[in-house]
């Protein structure tokens, strides 16, 4: 219910009454003693809601990121994963192996184990795990020198989880998780020279929040937002420079 405005809460009042007339409350340092913080509670609420609109405005604005930000592109790769997958390992070569329909099959049943694929010097190119005819778990590859080149999840024959890649100097190439419906959270990339590609965000397989480009030289290829589905900001060609 609202209150006539020149009616004063009885207390205000008696302040001032004895203030006597043409005289305010603020009149004075022995008057302003007399005026007490707590008849007027709409005092301590100001400052909050100056704070949260300031808070509102700040998350509106687009966050810069300098491409020497955060990970770094040079990180080295990491050591080959001892993890092993249950059922025997067989050479990709071994005519046992056969694949129909999608799905390995080992001597008439479903494969559940892992296959290798070497260099002419024997050195491991990749190993794949399956279960159940299907690729499940890790697959691991390696470059001719024995360094890193890919460490990717797979669940049920579909990547899922973490995706990580090498280029052949060691320098990170890219990482990001994805799920059956497409990557999701952060996705980023890097040249060959350690310098960032792309730095994506992801959500529900679509992009969503800021996208950030870079061309080899350092200088700044794309910068836009995606937000509810619609673009905001510049988004530049697109870069040919995709994981595998």
């Amino acid at each position: 219910m609202e209150e006539d405005a020149h009616h004063h809460h009885p207390e205000v009042a008696e302040d001032l009454r004895r203030l006597g007339p043409g005289k305010a409350p603020g009149s004075g340092s022995s008057q302003m003693n007399r005026f007490k913080p707590s008849r007027c509670p709409g005092i301590y609420l100001l400052p909050v809601v100056i704070l949260a609109l300031s808070c509102d405005n700040q998350a509106e604005q687009p966050v810069a990121v300098s491409k020497q930000e955060a990970v770094s592109g040079s990180d080295s790769p990491r050591a080959a994963v001892k993890q092993e997958p249950a059922g025997p390992e067989l050479e990709s070569t071994d005519p046992r192996l056969q694949k129909k329909n999608g799905r390995f099959s080992f001597e008439g049943s479903p494969f559940t184990g892992s296959a290798t694929e070497r260099y002419a010097d024997g050195t491991l190119k990749n190993r794949i795990s399956y279960r159940e005819g299907l690729k499940d778990g890790l697959y691991q590859a390696w470059w001719p020198g024995g360094g890193s080149r890919l460490l990717l999840h797979y669940k049920r024959g579909r990547k899922g989880g973490l995706q990580e890649a090498w280029w052949e100097n060691g320098n990170r190439r890219y990482i990001f998780t994805t799920f059956p419906g497409g990557p999701e959270g952060k996705k980023e990339e890097w040249y060959e020279t350690g310098q960032r590609y792309r730095l994506m965000n992801y959500k529900g397989g679509r992009e969503d929040g800021l996208q950030l480009g870079w061309f080899r030289d350092g200088k700044r290829h794309f910068n836009y937002v995606y937000r509810d589905g619609r673009r905001y900001g510049l988004p530049g060609k697109r870069l040919c420079q995709g994981g595998e």
